[in-house]
């Protein structure tokens, strides 16, 4: 049985001032997130370019250019980010996992699960603040692209 009475009001605004800074940083890492995508993005299209010579060293383990499978190469969380991107609605995770395999099967395939392979990316993207679920009134939750556009966000 608990007796536990009323917090001290300094308690009260430490707990409000600690969520008012866990909002704060959660919307800078959101944004830091979407800067580091948009560099490794930048960075991967200048070796498809120029060959993936341009980076070594420190920076290639960084964005991971070098020695991977060619299938490999946009990488499966970007797949899924650019099918929500791409998306004119909120999609479930079976459609992902569909349009995945339609647009580059060869990505999918090795996944011995690729619905628990969507769901676990989708879900780490909506902690990252770059997906939202969205409930639906029948079936199951779907996923929408939740970062602005570069351009509404001011960034080149």
């Amino acid at each position: 049985m608990s007796t536990q009475t009323s917090p001290p009001v300094h308690v009260e605004s430490v707990v409000r001032q600690a969520y008012e800074e866990l909002l704060s940083l959660a919307a800078r890492r959101a944004e830091i997130i979407r800067r580091i995508h948009t560099i490794k993005r930048t960075i991967s299209g200048l070796t498809e370019l120029f060959g993936k010579e341009i980076v070594t060293g420190e920076l290639a383990e960084l964005v991971k250019v070098n020695n991977r499978p060619r299938y490999r190469e946009t990488g499966f969380t970007d797949a899924c980010r650019n099918t929500l991107i791409r998306a004119r609605r909120p999609l479930s995770r079976h459609e992902v996992c569909q349009t995945i395999q339609k647009t580059d099967p060869a990505l999918i395939a090795h996944h011995k699960n690729p619905l628990a392979s969507v769901t676990s990316v989708l879900d780490r993207l909506a902690r990252y603040g770059e997906v939202k679920t969205v409930a639906r009134d029948h079936g199951p939750r779907s996923y929408q692209w939740a970062v602005e556009s570069m351009e509404d966000a001011g960034a080149c």
